[in-house]
């Protein structure tokens, strides 16, 4: 999955620079409750700062999950205290399990970031000013879809590290 996240950050920061020379001198960066445009940029700053956001979100998100590696007490888990028990060895199938959670924030973040730029742009260069419909499916579908996976692992994670203890317990009482 970071590879494709990765690849997906280059494309995005591609599109961009082949996009910004077709902007008009004065493009939207904020839009309203409506999808109207309410706020305007010139020039490159407004431009990359989205994608610089979000290639800060990508390395902070990654980088978070390469920290709690090392010091697992930074894990924010169900029954974490049976979580820090466990050796290594028996924390590993559950902190891929973390890790692939992050990824997955992280590939949700960078494509609301990279659909929010796209729809700058169409709302830039087209007749049609606003926000289409996509972006609006892409934020909020993409939100239900992100909160419904991480219920999901949360629950999955749980599982695993109770699994986990109870096979660790089991095992120092033979």
């Amino acid at each position: 999955m970071r590879r494709l996240l990765f690849i997906l950050l280059l494309t995005y920061w591609a599109a961009c620079f082949v996009w910004y020379p077709t902007l008009p001198d004065r493009y939207p960066i904020h839009f309203n409750a409506r999808g109207q445009p309410d706020g305007w940029s010139e020039g490159p700053f407004g431009w990359f700062l989205l994608p610089a956001i979000g290639t800060a979100t990508l390395l902070l998100l990654l980088g978070m999950g390469k920290l709690a590696r090392r010091a697992p007490q930074l894990w924010n888990i169900p029954e974490k205290k049976r979580f820090l028990a466990l050796s290594a060895e028996k924390r590993a199938p559950i902190v891929a399990v973390l890790d692939g959670i992050l990824e997955v924030a992280a590939l949700y973040t960078l494509v609301v970031i990279a659909t929010c730029q796209w729809a700058i742009y169409r709302s830039a260069v087209s007749a049609r000013a606003g926000l289409p419909l996509l972006f609006h499916l892409v934020l909020w579908g993409g939100m239900a879809l992100l909160l419904l996976v991480v219920l999901k692992k949360n629950r999955e994670v749980r599982e695993m590290i109770r699994a986990a203890s109870v096979e660790a317990s089991l095992g120092r009482t033979s």
